[in-house]
């Protein structure tokens, strides 16, 4: 996963912050907690259009139904496309970051 680098600053001046015991806690349940969202589909996205590009010009009945010259880019482009409009939910995910973090805060405070 990738965080945005202002969320990587805030992380390591809280992590600076806090005692080493409960800064080890907090990072380790951060971890946790943001491992599963996607931050990039962008690229994601763009290599998978590339693949399927790829293969399209690879198998002859596709690439002579569809001329298919420059399949990969072609798919790159075309995944890169469906990656930036599913990236516009990041300000959405960002929020849902900022609330994981101000919760473990807490917990590890309390």
């Amino acid at each position: 996963m990738s965080v945005a680098d202002e969320t990587k600053r805030v992380l390591l001046d809280i992590y600076g912050r806090l005692p080493k015991d409960k800064a080890k806690e907090f990072m380790d349940k951060i971890r946790i907690r943001l491992k599963d969202l996607d931050t990039d589909p962008i690229l994601g996205y763009g290599l998978l259009g590339a693949a399927i590009g790829a293969v399209c010009e690879m198998v002859p009945p596709l690439n002579w139904i569809f001329d298919l010259d420059h399949g990969v880019a072609d798919g790159a482009v075309i995944g890169g496309l469906i990656g930036f409009l599913k990236s516009r939910n990041l300000n959405a995910q960002d929020e849902k970051i900022r609330q994981v973090i101000k919760e473990e805060l807490a917990n590890v405070l309390a």
